[in-house]
């Protein structure tokens, strides 16, 4: 799986014809994620340069015990088709976590890496920007109860500015 996965993301940065100007600056909102320490999260994203942006994403986990989590992502946005506003992007990055439980093996720190893709779309003529994306979350230090892989499908509403 670990080596499709990585096959894919390497195929679409090879497909990617050229770079993306993106449609916003900066955003702030809320991501939804799947993963056990980050249901749900701040998101701060900031675009560099010629569709290169840093995600950064502060947040909360309530799946078998109370997690607090800080993650940060280099994405890499590009055109899809021809809707304004509609671009797809890849990258990486890492997360760290906290998890918090009266319960043997649920409490403890959490280190992990992950490749990114996801569609990120801003709405023409409003200040709001919608991003689905796939973070497959590989634990590299996890209190014992946790799995060393999390899917993470995230859902991010975002104000742009």
């Amino acid at each position: 799986m670990k080596k499709k996965l990585m096959i894919c993301l390497v195929g679409l940065g090879i497909v990617s014809a050229g770079m993306a100007q993106s449609d916003y600056d900066k955003s702030i909102g809320i991501r939804f994620g799947s993963a056990y320490f980050n249901n749900a999260s701040v998101s701060y994203k900031t675009f560099l340069d010629n569709g290169h942006a840093i995600e950064l994403n502060g947040g909360f986990g309530f799946n078998n015990a109370f997690s607090i989590s800080a993650a940060g992502a280099y994405q890499i946005h590009n055109d899809l088709g021809d809707v304004d506003g509609l671009k797809w992007y890849y990258g990486g990055g890492a997360v760290t976590y906290t998890a918090i439980s009266n319960k043997d093996g649920r409490s403890g720190f959490g280190l992990g890496i992950f490749p990114t893709a996801g569609l990120d779309y801003k709405i023409n003529n409003a200040p709001i920007a919608l991003s689905l994306d796939l973070r497959p979350t590989f634990t590299l230090v996890s209190p014992a109860y946790y799995n060393t892989f999390d899917a993470n499908l995230g859902l991010t509403i975002r104000y742009t500015f």
